[in-house]
């Protein structure tokens, strides 16, 4: 009888490459995540790329950001691990036909009988192809009798596989320290203060004394350092596919004939959803022409749903946005991501809020109202949860212009804590959750508690120039009183004293002055971008450089 062989696949850092993978301007970039929020004291670092030089887990944020001053960051986000980690948990049944998991980035693959299937090496590199055509390219392998040694084997640092041979597993385990045991940290401070150093020591005490004193854990602690393990890879149930094809008699191009056969396929899809209790997050449309795929639509959903009707228009707008340019003999209607649906009563209106509402931009264009709902739309179910039931008119709004224009087109203000005002607001995309620059939410209670008031009122964000506006200024002893803009004097209602900083002489040498400046325009035109019914907060500088002034953003 053979005896039984287990591979472990363990994927280091898993966490980082997730995000790498889905947001690959992060690849070679000094980047952590966070447990915790990022505006917070307690926000700790939970993981760190090997870019990001002088950090360490559980450093504070602020000390992470000063031993490395380009520092990236995002938050922990436990259901893109999950959801990453599946994927890659399927895509190994192609090298093992049992294949279970411990935790996230570790996999146990059966690898039993492989002596008359080229042997165990040939595994280990079929299981590193596999891990790498996922995105995951720092993978280690370990072939042990038992999961524990297999696992014990993929932590060497400068081997990527190590095949323990058949027998030797207790042999194996002996040298190394006790720390690869899952004991508590009070255990293993008291078996080190009774010499304990390896497993092979371990294991020479008497069992009925480890389990005296350390219980259960460390009978289990005893047994695993010995090469017994009951651990098993097991075999997966069938991954859930939600897909329709349909094979036409003759060739289509037209897009009524396209909407009239996508409709009984999608209520087919929704209902099978629904009795499963998932909604879909994104739909994938594909054509072909005999065998030959002709297009291929992804079409993101902004929020889950499972309702036929409104998907269909979606759909619908897509194929305007982007026609086929060739006729089609098949097509092929899948569920490409899905999610537990959300059964939770929320509140039927926003919250009331004394923040004034903001602006979105669209090619130029500034658009006000329902920009709460909008918020809550474009928030990512896995990371929050919207605080507010968003109508289908408001969702298909929304997805048009995302649909019908560019990806970046609609966009939303961020606050940014940085060193210098100019960098204080970031416009980024409405469906990028995780931009790819630093970015710090300012933290107002914080400031508040120290000067008793913000610098920036509560809800307002800058909205930088693309190019600072260079503006008169006549001032009455040092101070702004009015600006010369648009070819009109405008008068200063109120200004701040000036924030003077300095410094950056590293990169771009900066000596400025920043006022916040209440204006009152003088005329309002109505072709103005900036006009508005009310005054204008803006940001004044005065470059001392050059003795310019600038207005370097309004504040919406």
């Amino acid at each position: 009888m053979s005896t039984s062989r287990i591979a472990c696949l363990h994927i280091r850092r898993f966490q980082i490459a997730v995000h790498q993978n889905h947001e690959p301007e992060l690849k070679g970039q000094p980047f952590v995540i966070l447990t915790g929020t990022s505006n917070s004291s307690c926000a700790r670092v939970f993981m760190c790329s090997p870019e990001a030089t002088d950090v360490f887990p559980a450093m504070k944020l602020s000390e992470a950001r000063a031993a490395c001053a380009n520092l990236i960051w995002r938050q922990y986000n436990p259901a893109l691990y999950l959801n990453a980690h599946n994927t890659l948990l399927h895509a190994l049944i192609a090298c093992s036909h049992k294949v279970s998991t411990q935790k996230i980035g570790i996999f146990l693959l059966d690898a039993s009988g492989l002596q008359y299937l080229r042997g165990e090496a040939i595994l280990c590199q079929h299981v590193l192809k596999t891990s790498s055509q996922c995105g995951f390219t720092d993978g280690y392998i370990g072939i042990a009798d038992s999961a524990f040694a297999a696992i014990v084997a993929t932590r060497f640092k400068h081997k990527q596989q190590h095949i323990v041979p058949a027998g030797t597993d207790a042999p194996f385990l002996a040298p190394l320290s006790i720390r690869h045991l899952p004991l508590h940290q009070d255990i293993q401070d008291s078996l080190l203060e009774l010499g304990i150093k390896s497993m092979g020591q371990l294991t020479r005490l008497p069992i009925t004394s480890i389990t005296e004193r350390f219980g259960q854990e460390g009978a289990l602690a005893h047994a695993l350092a010995q090469g017994k393990d009951q651990r098993q890879p097991q075999t997966l149930p069938p991954q859930k596919k939600f897909c329709c094809s349909a094979e036409l008699g003759a060739p289509v191009d037209s897009l009524t004939e396209t909407i009239f056969l996508l409709k009984p396929m999608l209520n087919q899809l929704m209902t099978e959803l629904r009795q499963e209790g998932l909604s879909a997050d994104e739909l994938l449309l594909s054509f072909y022409n005999d065998d030959d795929k002709l297009d291929e639509h992804p079409i993101r959903l902004i929020h889950p749903s499972t309702n036929p009707k409104f998907l269909l228009e979606l759909v619908q707008l897509s194929l305007e946005s982007q026609p086929l340019k060739r006729e089609f003999t098949s097509l092929e209607l899948s569920i490409s991501r899905f999610s537990k649906a959300a059964y939770e009563q929320l509140h039927i209106s926003a919250p009331a809020t004394s923040q004034p509402p903001r602006v979105k931009t669209l090619g130029g264009h500034r658009l006000l109202g329902a920009v709460a709902s909008l918020d809550a739309v474009t928030q990512s179910p896995a990371t929050s949860q919207p605080n507010e039931i968003v109508s289908d008119s408001l969702l298909l709004l929304v997805q048009r212009l995302t649909t019908r224009c560019e990806a970046n087109a609609l966009i939303h203000p961020v606050s940014n804590d940085q060193y210098l005002p100019d960098d204080a607001g970031i416009w980024i995309p409405v469906l990028q959750h995780s931009p790819a620059s630093p970015i710090l939410p300012v933290a107002t209670n914080y400031i508040k508690s120290y000067s008793g008031y913000t610098h920036i009122p509560n809800g307002l964000v800058l909205r930088k120039n693309q190019f600072p506006l260079p503006v008169l200024v006549r001032l009455h002893d040092s101070s702004p009183t009015a600006i010369a803009y648009h070819k009109q004097w405008h008068q200063i209602k109120l200004a701040t004293t000036p924030e003077c900083l300095s410094g950056l002489w590293w990169d771009h040498p900066t000596n400025k002055s920043y006022y916040l400046a209440l204006v009152e325009p003088k005329h309002r035109y109505s072709t103005s971008t900036h006009s508005s019914s009310s005054d204008w907060l803006i940001l004044l500088v005065n470059n001392h450089q050059n003795h310019h002034w600038f207005i370097e953003g309004f504040f919406d």
